[in-house]
């Protein structure tokens, strides 16, 4: 495969403000215990209950 390399101007890239530079670190779901992860991970793999 060819890697094709794009020429992009300066002026296509701007910096965000500061207020929003640090709204990027939002947690997209809750957080789950170890035995809840467990728990959902064994649910969606039924051969993993059986064996």
């Amino acid at each position: 495969m060819a890697e094709e390399k794009l020429n992009l101007p300066a002026d296509a890239f701007e910096p965000l403000p500061k207020d929003e530079a640090q709204d990027n670190e939002n947690i997209a779901g809750p957080s789950l215990s170890f035995a809840q992860n467990v728990w959902i991970r064994f649910k969606q793999r039924k051969a993993a209950m059986i064996s």
